[in-house]
């Protein structure tokens, strides 16, 4: 299917295999995020936690996350054994880091598989970075690029869907020890991947690229890039809690919201390719950008269910469309070699660590909306970015963004 997606099959794709196993750990890294989103909900029930306790697991998930930034680096270098090994690691660290969540019995025993979990996070991202920056080239690389966004978000969607089947029917724990299965079919299917015969491509290690000099337009849509991240991540995590805590939602009703943000989020990143780009028309920045805003609106003033979803669907639908097209301005702006695409994504997981950290941290002084109020304000934060890089291009006469 994968291989399909980007364009026809072997023909267009010389090494299929690679296409597959990236697609699943970006798939396992959405559905990882989408039960962050679920997962605080749940323990903030099981153990009576406020959103300051419960917001105590992102640090953990940020440490395990930069000691596999650090212990992945050489492994990733050679895509076969290296990334095949990342793959065994992290799917084994993942189903105990969930094992071991599923056997606290006490808030204060998070952390430690907070911290396995985070590993695991970022050691699929990592090995799948390197396999997509091995086969992508100028013809395949937009069409790769949509397709990891495309299983990121899919498997956030699967995730929450998985939750709020089981959530009413099965304990925490039990639910916690059910998904521990699917790392660990992950850690299966790379074990059994000696017969794609992953080798480095003719040539061996690619070359970094030049290293330039300060760029004001790199700084501007990397800045709004991350910004639109942190968003994406406040409220993949913290939407379900605001619903149920500030709108009485259920448990499962601020799920079924989860679900619908995801799948919006899935059908933006989808729908969003056909988007004229913003060389072309303004339109298509306002319009994800006001989708956004008038979904964040939805959310704070609305007391009805049918209201959460329609927002929730909005602000999947407009940060979607809004951050493939400021990937589509960063294509054309700074092309990055080497090991550019994985330092973008460890990047992105640390904008939203932090940023889901400091939600919870200061929601009891400034009330749980500040988890709709913070993706509000980073996505005006974004745009306003993105309009400064707009007007330079237009002054300085910079060529048209494709």
């Amino acid at each position: 299917m994968a291989v399909m997606f980007v364009g026809g099959g072997r023909r267009h794709t010389p090494r299929p295999a690679y296409v597959r196993f990236a697609v699943l750990g970006l798939f396992g890294l959405g559905m990882a995020l989408g039960l962050l989103g679920a997962g605080i909900q749940l323990w903030s029930l099981h153990f009576s936690l406020d959103a300051r306790a419960a917001g105590g697991v992102f640090p953990a998930l940020g440490a395990g996350l930069a000691a596999a930034l650090f212990a992945g680096r050489g492994r990733a270098e050679t895509v076969g054994p290296g990334v095949r090994a990342l793959f065994i690691v992290s799917g084994l660290g993942g189903a105990l880091a969930l094992g071991a969540a599923s056997l606290a019995y006490e808030a204060a025993l998070l952390p430690l598989p907070m911290l396995f979990l985070g590993g695991a996070l970022g050691g699929f991202a990592w090995g799948a970075a390197a396999l997509l920056e091995h086969v992508a080239d100028a013809r395949r690389s937009r069409s790769l690029r949509d397709l990891a966004g495309v299983a990121f978000c899919l498997g956030g969607l699967t995730g929450c869907l998985l939750i709020r089947a089981a959530a009413g029917w099965v304990s925490p724990e039990g639910i916690l020890r059910a998904l521990a299965v699917l790392p660990l079919a992950v850690a299966a299917a790379a074990w059994r991947a000696w017969r794609f015969r992953f080798s480095l491509p003719g040539g061996g290690r690619r070359r970094a690229g030049r290293r330039g000099a300060f760029s004001l337009n790199f700084f501007l849509l990397g800045s709004s890039l991350l910004l639109q991240c942190a968003a994406y991540g406040i409220a993949a995590c913290w939407l379900t809690a605001y619903l149920s805590r500030a709108l009485g939602l259920t448990t499962r009703g601020g799920l079924g919201a989860l679900v619908v943000f995801w799948a919006a989020a899935a059908a933006g990143r989808a729908a969003a390719v056909r988007l004229p780009s913003l060389g072309e028309s303004l339109l298509s920045l306002g319009g994800s950008a006001a989708a956004c805003c008038v979904g964040c609106l939805f959310l704070l003033q609305t007391a009805r269910p049918s209201g959460a979803a329609a927002g929730a669907a909005l602000l999947g639908l407009g940060l979607s469309s809004l951050h493939v097209l400021t990937l589509r301005m960063m294509e054309r702006c700074a092309r990055v070699g080497g090991g550019g695409l994985r330092g973008f994504w460890f990047a992105s997981l640390a904008a939203v660590l932090p940023a889901c950290w400091l939600v919870g941290r200061f929601a009891g002084e400034l009330g749980i909306e500040l988890a709709v109020w913070a993706p509000l304000g980073c996505v005006l934060a974004a745009l306003a970015a993105l309009l400064i890089f707009a007007a330079e291009q237009r002054v300085s006469g910079g060529a048209a963004l494709a």
